[in-house]
């Protein structure tokens, strides 16, 4: 084989050297494209990032430990109202318990009702009963009729007494006897004696108890603790009235009820104003 001569030698190592600079060429040209392609990739990933916000100004908490204090420490108590002290207190109690609806009692420990004393009151109540029950000796028993629900007698007691009223102590006054002949007849059905309900209601004093309840009305007690006497309002002794019918229908019907005993409805009246029925 010949060898190659100088000029084939310059030849090929300038040939060597294009590959090369080609080689370097293009991995310029790579790396050029590379670093454009890392460009766009950052470029697209920055564009798809979303944009920051602005942080919020700082919360101020105070407000609202001021609110959790105030829930621990409960509600507050007025500041414009003095505190109560002990002794206030029970004197506010001792009031209310003196005066309950028109009951009410003053510093002597006397006891008014409409502002009448329940001791006048007690005595009319007896002297009313009195000559309402024995009025009635003169009017024969018989069977109820529809108007014997419905019937009032009216009498005025003055304090110096009157043709058909006795004198008494107490201020003038004016009774009234609901029904007579229909109480009459539930008191024959209950197996009362006239006598003996004048004797229990009549002949001693009665006992007034000293509590109440809600309703302020007052209460006397018989002394033989037979009957009670129970102070109500007008609407009460209205509907009271108007019961009257059916609670005769089940008297007869049921001579064993455990229906409340009714012996009597009266009205009281004083100064012109109805105290008591």
């Amino acid at each position: 084989m010949d060898k190659p001569n100088a000029s084939e030698k310059t030849n090929n190592e300038t040939v060597a050297q294009q590959k090369t600079s080609t080689v370097s060429d293009n991995n310029t040209s790579n790396a050029v494209t590379d670093q454009s392609t890392d460009s766009d990739s950052k470029t697209t990933s920055e564009d798809m990032r979303p944009e920051k916000k602005a942080k919020p100004p700082p919360l101020d908490v105070s407000a609202a430990q001021e609110l959790q204090q105030q829930a621990m420490a409960g509600p507050k108590t007025p500041t414009s109202t003095s505190p109560v002290t002990p002794g206030l207190a029970l004197d506010r109690r001792k009031a209310k318990k003196r005066k309950i609806g028109h009951r009410r009692i003053n510093e002597e420990g006397q006891i008014t009702y409409k502002k009448i004393q329940t001791s006048q009151i007690m005595g009319s109540i007896q002297l009313g009963i009195s000559c309402a029950i024995s009025s009635l000796a003169s009017k024969p028993e018989r069977d109820l009729l529809i108007q014997d629900f419905t019937i009032v007698e009216t009498n005025i007691y003055p304090k110096n007494g009157s043709i058909s009223t006795p004198a008494h102590r107490f201020n003038e006054f004016t009774f009234k006897t609901y029904s007579p002949v229909a109480f009459r007849y539930f008191r024959h059905l209950f197996g009362i004696e006239t006598a003996d309900f004048l004797l229990s209601l009549c002949h001693y004093p009665l006992i007034e108890l000293t509590n109440p309840g809600a309703s302020g009305s007052i209460f006397y007690l018989t002394e033989d603790d037979e009957f009670i006497i129970k102070t109500v309002q007008h609407k009460e002794a209205e509907f009271l009235t108007k019961l009257l019918p059916g609670y005769y229908m089940n008297l007869n019907q049921n001579p064993r009820t455990l229906l409340p005993k009714f012996y009597g409805l009266y009205c009281y009246q004083c100064f012109g104003k109805n105290v008591g029925s």
